[in-house]
């Protein structure tokens, strides 16, 4: 029975998905499991010889590889590697700003992208994600304010804080604010706005809800300067007004030293083993 073009395109399409998710070169599925697996999960019937004439065609087009002992996508032709994927993976998991339902689906749609060598290694990863933020509105909030940002235009927001039990709780009131760059610094994802007095604010993107773009134009553009200029100066991220401060530091710790405040200071003694460095930084960090 000749296969309708329909049948054949759809044969084609459930193949690739078979060989792109469930095969590498470690792991090659044979032909005849492919006709189950079609016929099982697409309820496609094909003949063995139909499913040979497919592959010798997608060979053509794609990293397909095939020979007596099966098939299989060819791993090489991958667009990350496992090391760029595990990065990736990890990044999900030392982000606090994720809940954990939403760190799992992340990982399993990186894992998609990694042979299946690869996924059997970190199925155990997704499962061991710490607590971390219940904001479920934290990837809608992602995007409001980034279109917000890109529109040059201000937001209205609330604001929340964590009570007693470690629940997000709202201030109570909204607040208008130029949203000028999004950014992560020590696992927590940040929003660098301006209040309507021009005020600089660094607001924790998980502790922000209701977030709504207005019609009103930003009377504000975005600094880099400024934001490096606080990180310097804020460390810890607490709130308050820097200060030129004295730091009595021995030498050997100089490096420990540079890995939390940076290298903006100034060294103005040096005495044995001891050093004197100037900096401006926050008291409070």
């Amino acid at each position: 029975m000749k296969e309708s073009t329909t049948t054949k395109n759809l044969a084609l399409l459930a193949i690739v998905e078979i060989l792109r998710k469930d095969s590498d070169s470690m792991h090659k599925i044979s032909q005849a499991t492919l006709v189950e697996r079609l016929e099982k999960e697409y309820n496609i019937t094909l003949e063995r010889k139909t499913i040979h004439r497919h592959l010798v065609n997608l060979q053509n087009r794609l990293p397909i590889e095939f020979d007596r002992t099966g098939c299989y996508w060819d791993e090489a032709e991958r667009p990350f590697t496992d090391g760029e994927i595990r990065l990736l993976i990890d990044s999900v998991l030392f982000s606090k700003h994720i809940s954990s339902k939403y760190a799992n689906e992340l990982i399993k749609k990186l894992c998609e992208f990694a042979p299946v060598s690869f996924r059997k290694k970190v199925k155990v990863l997704a499962q061991n994600i710490d607590s971390r933020s219940d904001n479920h509105q934290i990837f809608i909030s992602i995007e409001s304010l980034s279109d917000a940002i890109e529109q040059g235009k201000q937001v209205e927001l609330v604001q929340n804080h964590y009570n007693t039990h470690g629940e997000l709780v709202s201030n109570g009131y909204t607040t208008v604010v130029s949203p000028l760059r999004l950014f992560v610094y020590a696992n927590h994802y940040y929003l660098y706005a301006k209040d309507e007095n021009g005020e600089q604010l660094f607001l924790r993107i998980e502790k922000l809800t209701d977030i709504k773009v207005l019609e009103s134009e930003s009377p504000y553009r975005a600094n880099d300067q400024d934001i490096d200029r606080y990180l310097s100066e804020h460390p810890y991220m607490f709130g308050g007004k820097a200060e030129l401060a004295r730091i009595l530091l021995s030498k050997e710790k100089i490096d420990d030293f540079i890995d939390t405040f940076g290298n903006q200071f100034c060294c103005t003694k040096e005495t044995g083993r001891v050093v004197e460095l100037t900096m401006k930084t926050n008291p409070q960090d």
